[in-house]
């Protein structure tokens, strides 16, 4: 029996979340063959102007993250064969990524 070596991306924001600052809060999780093995949240540095633009910035920091994670897993001869999925809920963040 053979595993599926896959790495998986979800992303999540919450536009202009802080009400004092009006910051947005982000949020990732990466998984390898179903277990979670990086994630972050965090209030963005900016503020956005929109709730698309939002989930752009926390679905590059993902991008970011899966690429350092594929690299690092390649160290341990883990060859992932194809694309890392990132999964993304913002329909306005998708059509700019299409």
């Amino acid at each position: 029996m053979t595993l599926e070596k896959s790495v998986v991306t979800r992303v999540d924001s919450d536009s202009a979340a802080d009400p004092d600052t009006r910051k947005s809060m982000t949020g990732y999780l990466l998984s390898l063959n179903g277990g979670a093995v990086s994630w972050r949240s965090s209030r963005l540095g900016g503020v956005t102007l929109s709730s698309a633009e939002a989930e752009f910035v926390a679905a590059s920091q993902a991008g970011q993250e899966a690429i350092y994670l594929r690299t690092l897993l390649r160290g341990f001869d883990f060859r992932q064969v194809g694309a890392t999925e990132i999964w993304e809920d913002n329909a306005s963040c998708i059509m700019n990524f299409s």
